[in-house]
């Protein structure tokens, strides 16, 4: 129930979020008011407990399932391109898309950024940096919401977050199971399917997805004389 202390609250949320969907010519006000207060401000990457991310100490930024859904994001590496802030692109030939460069910080390996899945490291064994399989092949329909911190965040998560952290918070167990299967195609080959959904029994319950893709990529023809 709305008072007139609440009013302002809401103005606020519904503000900044015609502004995030500025670019989106099809969201309604009734779209908008699907976000509530909670699901907009609340973030655990900044101190590693629920907080408004008013009271945060870090500079964040958060997207939503929602929005995640309303873009269509294919990967992680879609989604993490509209954050202000992040360039999204690849390091020379070897590793093309694994990169997320955060306030022009652009290295070899991608070893400066660290990504999280609630709130738990997850780097690399090897080189501790190559995060591509995240930015690629991670299933985004898993996810609650991304939340980024833009600057170090070392003090609290250790190495690799140097430059910024990005935490996948993933979707909790829904009351009423739910099984979902999305499907597509595109050129050079590309084939992709989500098999997604999860279910809850009393204490117990999990929310889990799969993603298969396969692309065959550029034709190329060489002559060699």
């Amino acid at each position: 129930m709305l008072n007139s202390k609440s009013l302002p609250t809401l103005v606020f949320v519904l503000s900044c979020s015609q502004m995030l969907f500025a670019n989106v010519d099809d969201i309604s006000v009734e779209e908008l008011l699907k976000y509530s207060v909670q699901e907009l401000l609340t973030v655990t990457v900044a101190s590693k407990r629920e907080e408004t991310i008013y009271n945060a100490p870090a500079v964040l930024s958060v997207t939503s399932d929602k929005e995640i859904g309303l873009f269509n994001d294919r990967n992680l590496k879609q989604t993490l391109s509209r954050m202000p802030g992040i360039y999204t692109g690849g390091s020379f030939y070897l590793w093309p898309q694994n990169m997320a460069s955060v306030r022009g910080d652009l290295q070899y390996q991608n070893n400066h950024t660290l990504i999280l899945v609630n709130g738990r490291p997850a780097r690399e064994s090897h080189d501790g940096g190559k995060n591509h399989p995240f930015y690629l092949n991670f299933p985004v329909e898993s996810l609650q919401r991304v939340e980024v911190i833009r600057g170090p965040g070392s003090v609290l998560y250790g190495s690799n977050a140097f430059t910024a952290v990005i935490n996948l918070k993933l979707k909790e167990a829904p009351d009423t199971p739910t099984l979902q299967v999305d499907a597509s195609a595109g050129s050079f080959g590309h084939k992709n399917a989500v098999v997604h959904g999860g279910a809850k029994s009393g204490d117990f319950g999990f929310y889990t997805a799969l993603r298969l893709e396969n692309i065959e990529g550029w034709p190329y023809e060489g002559t060699d004389e």
